[in-house]
């Protein structure tokens, strides 16, 4: 099989270390924190990158990124790459996917930011995560914020976004309303420290979101102890045609809902959902703001919910 010159199976075969894609219209780039260097070209494997917003900040509309794990130290976990990332409106459409040799993502590349801000900091549109293990590492950090300032149009990080198979450990997803936002086989943890209202923010006071999906995610309490706040909430604004499916909850906060969708006039469905917790109550376990929102064929650890909130 021909590949093209940075190495990659030709289009149609099988992409690098497992991910969705690749295409024979993008640059590809790639990152190695072993044996790379920023002063590298960073278009080829051999010749990578050592930081991911070095070839964050080369690289054009519609292009791949690929990383390299770090080692993985016995009695400390996988190395990260320490960093703060930012896609801006110039790098819209990039794919940003790390490659793990296991094919199991909890042992893929992470990224960590040790100051204040968030770890990735996303203004331009239709970014694609894959396999990449955030970490808030501050009470004045978070994973990832996709911001979108609406009508002026200079900040669309939300419109578009998908993450697959990612972790987020600590503090909040901010994801700012916009269109078609999709989390799909992510796993969410509460993490230390906490310094958010929820795992998930779906959307802004500001700006609404529009036909996101959350699908076959994972929720995690704090290690068996419930946690203190929501596991996602929309901060008052509405959220349009928002789809929650098959994802798994722990157990109901000490202090809060699983998650509180403001507005009244969201709309959308929670179907095939699971809940660690016993006698789940849709009135004060599940706040649902909208006229024509669902909880359809969900469980907690007593059966099925009965609940249609309309």
């Amino acid at each position: 099989m021909s590949t093209f010159p940075d190495g990659l199976y030709e289009y149609g075969g099988v992409p690098v270390g497992g991910a969705r894609f690749t295409s024979p219209w993008a640059t590809h780039w790639f990152v190695d924190g072993i044996s790379g260097s920023d002063a590298n070209a960073g278009k080829k494997p051999n010749e990578a990158k050592a930081t991911v917003d070095a070839a964050v900040q080369l690289a054009g509309v519609g292009d791949i990124i690929y990383i390299r794990p770090l080692v993985y130290v016995v009695g400390t976990g996988m190395a990260r790459y320490t960093e703060q990332v930012t896609v801006d409106l110039a790098q819209s459409n990039l794919s940003i996917i790390g490659v793990n040799y296991p094919n199991n993502n909890e042992f893929g590349p992470r990224l960590r930011y040790i100051s204040s801000g968030y770890n990735m900091d996303v203004s331009g549109p239709a970014l694609h995560l894959e396999n990449i293990h955030f970490f808030e590492a501050t009470s004045s950090s978070g994973p990832i914020i996709l911001r979108n300032n609406g009508a002026t149009n200079t900040q669309r990080g939300s419109d578009g976004f998908t993450a697959y198979n990612c972790h987020f450990k600590g503090g909040v997803v901010y994801l700012q309303g916009g269109q078609a936002g999709r989390f799909v086989n992510c796993v969410f943890y509460l993490g230390t420290p906490d310094i958010a209202t929820g795992y998930l923010l779906l959307a802004d006071s500001g700006v609404s979101g529009y036909n996101q999906q959350v699908r076959n995610c994972q929720f995690l309490d704090n290690n068996g102890a419930a946690p203190a706040v929501n596991y996602f909430t929309t901060a008052g604004a509405h959220v349009y045609n928002l789809l929650v499916e098959g994802c798994h909850f722990g157990q109901i906060p000490t202090s809060s809902a699983f998650f509180t969708i403001g507005g009244t006039l969201s709309t959308g469905m929670i179907v095939n959902c699971f809940f660690n917790s016993t006698n789940v109550d849709t009135d004060t376990d599940v706040s649902i703001g909208g006229t024509t929102f669902r909880l359809v064929q969900c469980f907690d650890q007593t059966g099925m919910i009965d609940a249609t909130n309309d």
